[in-house]
């Protein structure tokens, strides 16, 4: 769970919506909050185009980013952002004080990295926003190699222990959906560093890449059995 106060709004079957329920939301946490807020948008049209975000970039103490790459500092309004996008401004949680999200989704189909977020952090659901159960159907060996990772301390050792990780399940020939290892991972308190770069390392080896071991951070592979006894019904 989010140490700061999280929300989501409805997808886009109602975009005016959400735009009105993320703003009201976003400015209710700067006046309790302070700090300022980051208002990160995909592109210079979401500007124009909505009136709602526009009013709002034009406010004191709210600065405007593009596809994740602002530095919060108080607040952050995420508005319609990819998954990697999404992932970046939440690299920054130190500097955090709230999180809105406003998905870009089917009303009955959210992403997986955004039921995810939204189960994992808490998430109050606005107007008629709507998150399913978190439960993302992942192997059991391949939940708990995961899990592992909580509280990874990133760095070349960090990276190192991620794609340990990564090699074995893989090695195992257990089944690695990305986008359902990047939202388990997220779900479950990993660093958003981490569960990007597992989705990267997937995405390899669903292409056929044999993954090699780090230089630094190699793993046992004989954990596996450690990690098959957990989680059992």
């Amino acid at each position: 769970m989010s140490q700061y106060p999280c929300a989501i709004t409805p997808g886009a079957e109602d975009k005016s919506g959400a735009v009105r329920l993320g703003v009201r939301w976003i400015l209710r946490q700067l006046r309790e909050l302070g700090g300022e807020i980051l208002l990160d948008v995909p592109n210079a049209y979401v500007l124009s185009e909505w009136q709602g975000i526009s009013a709002l970039a034009k406010m004191p103490n709210v600065r405007v980013s593009k596809r994740g790459r602002g530095f919060p500092n108080g607040p952050v309004l995420a508005v319609w952002p990819t998954a990697e996008a999404f992932t970046e401004l939440l690299s920054h949680d130190r500097d955090i004080r709230a999180m809105c999200l406003l998905p870009w989704q089917a009303p009955t189909s959210p992403l997986p990295w955004v039921t995810a977020w939204a189960n994992g952090s808490k998430a109050e659901l606005l107007g008629e926003a709507f998150v399913p159960s978190g439960n993302v159907g992942l192997d059991r060996t391949v939940r708990a190699g995961l899990e592992s990772l909580v509280g990874n301390l990133g760095g070349t050792l960090g990276y190192g222990m991620v794609k340990s990780t990564i090699k074995i399940l893989a090695d195992a020939r257990l089944v690695l959906p990305p986008e359902q290892v990047r939202a388990h991972m997220l779900e479950k308190g990993c660093r958003p560093e981490d569960a990007a770069e597992a989705y990267k390392l997937c995405q390899r080896v669903a292409a056929g890449v044999k993954l090699r071991w780090p230089e630094v951070g190699r793993m046992d592979p004989a954990i596996l059995r450690e990690w098959s006894q957990r989680n059992r019904i």
